[in-house]
């Protein structure tokens, strides 16, 4: 069985209204004993407890977007203008991809549009721009795209108890594309993992600044697990955090 009702919490995040989007549920049955804040629509409560801890999350805004900007071609060799849908990648003069998103629906009385746009290597196109008057089209690269779906394993994870301590934190969120900090209590522990899929940069790029999308300075892997700011019962007793860069030096 589940029950749910609005939380009586007002803030920035949520909104200064009442009843709030994000609802608490108190939910049994099929190995779920938990209760906690969900979003309508969503199967797993977000933040929250089961019988034998508890978690939360801030927001980590770890830097994983990135900007590339892809060399304009055409393939008969003619020069290239702000027009061209094709673009050089590894020596290779390459057609963009045409990608169908749908129909918006109009609001406010506007009408429908249907979104599509072109797409490179890096992902969609959102303009071009001129470089000393050669032509390049901006592509934003974000390293969650696609995997939105693997979240949900993070939480059924959490959802059905499978954590036995502060330590399990990083084995369940190590495939979450999503940049947060979850923080974990039970009667032993106390633990915090940032999450996130964290692109490894080429030399000689800088993240604040479009990169060259030719190829030679694509990303080189992902940060791995053991490298993310974490921490279990550290020597102060305490681990604190809200919506914050989640470690000194820490990209963000």
């Amino acid at each position: 069985s589940a029950t749910g009702h609005p939380l009586a919490v007002m803030g920035p995040q949520l909104g200064f209204f009442y009843p709030q989007l994000f609802l608490e549920v108190d939910a049994h049955g099929g190995g779920i004993h938990v209760r906690g804040g969900v979003l309508p629509g969503l199967p797993y409560v977000l933040i929250g407890r089961t019988r034998d801890y508890a978690w939360s999350a801030t927001s980590a805004s770890s830097d994983n977007t990135d900007q590339f900007l892809e060399e304009l071609c055409n393939p008969d060799g003619s020069p290239a203008t702000r027009e061209s849908t094709h673009y050089r990648y590894k020596g290779r003069c390459r057609p963009m991809r045409r990608f169908d998103a749908g129909v918006l629906k109009g609001a406010g009385g506007a009408p429908d549009e249907r979104i599509v746009f072109n797409e490179s290597v890096h992902g969609p196109i959102s303009g071009t721009v001129t470089v000393d008057g050669k032509p390049y089209a901006v592509a934003t690269l974000r390293s969650s795209r696609g995997r939105e779906a693997l979240a949900g394993f993070v939480g059924s994870a959490l959802n059905e108890g499978r954590l036995r301590s502060g330590r399990d934190l990083r084995r369940i969120t190590r495939e979450f594309a999503f940049t947060f900090n979850l923080f974990y209590v039970d009667h032993r522990d106390i633990a915090f993992f940032s999450t996130g899929r964290l692109p490894l940069r080429a030399r000689g790029t800088n993240p604040s600044l479009p990169t060259l999308g030719t190829g030679r300075y694509d990303w080189r892997g992902f940060l791995p697990p053991r490298r993310h700011p974490q921490d279990v019962n550290p020597k102060s007793g305490l681990i604190l955090n809200w919506n914050n860069s989640p470690a000194a030096g820490f990209g963000a």
